[in-house]
């Protein structure tokens, strides 16, 4: 099957200092891929990358065969839908016209400045989806981590792209949204015939939805399989805590007491 998102050979510093390093990978139709590593390996460095918001100065990113970066806003918004792990500037607000503001490169393209019914309508669905209609009147000031979380993803869903790129999209989230989350993600990525990248640090939302992990480590891509195929061994080198069956991290066994101040952190 022909790779409907791919990227090749991209790397990208910040001051002097290598974040990435000669990534490479590519998704089929209804694939879905998560990227896991530690803080600041370059997950989210490179998830902008993908969504065409930051260039990289080596390699190329393509949807369905064209460049993303040679796209205007309007394609690649057709294209792509971005869901980033935080979000500011929306302050004052309603939920509807955040929501609203998906669409705004659709409109300013064919030369509309306010939303017609049919977008309103859009947006009042993509709610419903992630159990958040009744916030659609509410400010964006006025809302618990978890609903706001819930508002980002109901905005992604607006656009429905052929890639969708969520960074960290439980994170706040309830167990209910959780689960809720991962049936929106597997019909989106079905439905669509899209892919869908993610980042996560929650190993057990990873192991429940994605088709493939992505291990980030040291600027690259260190392995790369199913969830049940990823050695135990190999995950305990990057992250620095042993795991047992599957991807569960076995967590609060360091041996350390924490009486000298040394929490064995594991940085995960």
């Amino acid at each position: 099957m022909d790779a409907l998102f791919s990227i090749d050979n991209v790397s990208f510093s910040v001051r002097e200092k290598q974040i990435l390093s000669a990534i490479s990978f590519a998704c089929v139709p209804g694939e879905i891929v998560a990227l896991v590593g530690n803080n600041g390996v370059g997950k989210s460095s490179l998830m902008r990358i993908c969504a065409g918001i930051w260039n990289s100065p080596t390699g190329t990113v393509k949807v369905l065969g064209q460049d993303v970066h040679a796209m205007v806003a309007s394609q690649r918004a057709a294209l792509i839908t971005w869901c980033p792990g935080h979000l500011a500037g929306v302050s004052g607000i309603s939920v509807l016209q955040f929501l609203s503001m998906a669409q705004e490169s659709f409109r300013f393209s064919k030369g509309r400045l306010s939303p017609s019914r049919g977008e309103w309508e859009a947006c009042r669905k993509a709610l419903e989806l992630f159990d958040a209609e009744h916030l659609a009147h509410r400010s964006t000031d006025c809302l618990s981590s978890g609903e706001w979380q819930r508002v980002q993803l109901a905005r992604a869903w607006v656009n429905s792209g052929r890639v969708l790129l969520l960074d960290e999209p439980s994170t706040a989230l309830d167990l209910r949204h959780v689960e809720l989350l991962i049936s929106r993600i597997r019909v989106f990525a079905s439905q669509n015939r899209a892919a869908v990248i993610f980042s996560s640090h929650d190993f057990s939302f990873v192991s429940a939805l994605a088709h493939r992990v992505l291990v980030m480590h040291n600027g690259g891509i260190a392995f790369s399989g199913a969830p049940k195929d990823l050695l135990q061994e190999n995950l305990a080198q990057v992250f620095g805590v042993r795991f047992q069956k599957g991807l569960s991290p076995q967590l609060g066994e360091s041996g350390e007491s924490g009486e000298s101040g040394e929490s064995g952190e594991s940085g995960v």
